[in-house]
Order: C-alpha cells, then sequence, then structure tokens
C-alpha cells in the first residue's frame, strides 16, 4: 500500500450503516444470481473427470514432450 493511500484512508469518516447495509444486499443479490447459473456442460465434464481421476487420460499430449521424434532431413 503506497503512503499516500494509507494516509487517505486513516483521514476517511467511516461508512453509514445504512449505506454498508444497502451495499451489503445489493453485493449479495449479485453474487446470488452469478451462484445460481448453470455451470457449462464443459466444465461439467471436465469435474465430473476430476472427480473420477481420470482427467489426463484423454488430455491431448504436447508433441513437444514425446519421447521419439521424428524428423525427416
Amino acid at each position: 500500500m503506497n503512503e499516500s493511500h494509507s494516509k487517505t484512508a486513516k483521514t476517511r469518516p467511516p461508512m453509514d450503516a445504512a449505506l454498508q447495509a444497502h451495499l451489503g444486499a445489493q453485493l449479495r443479490q449479485l453474487f446470488a444470481e452469478t451462484a445460481n447459473q448453470p455451470i457449462p456442460r464443459r466444465l461439467a465434464a471436465l469435474l465430473d473427470r476430476l472427480e473420477a481421476g481420470d482427467a489426463g487420460a484423454s488430455a491431448p499430449q504436447d508433441p513437444r514432450s514425446s519421447s521419439s521424434i521424428d524428423v525427416n532431413i
């Protein structure tokens, strides 16, 4: 935290309780709407694979990590 920000924060009056309550309610509503949205199918499938313990079973391999390199000269 820079020095000018900490000085400003120390001199700022506390937020009104009614405003805090209003902002809290608005944030809870926003996050509740987001949390209740359905999970995309691809993400759900990935989570299922992770839970099953075979997340890397069908994942494509990075060709750079292959032990056999075919070089045509």
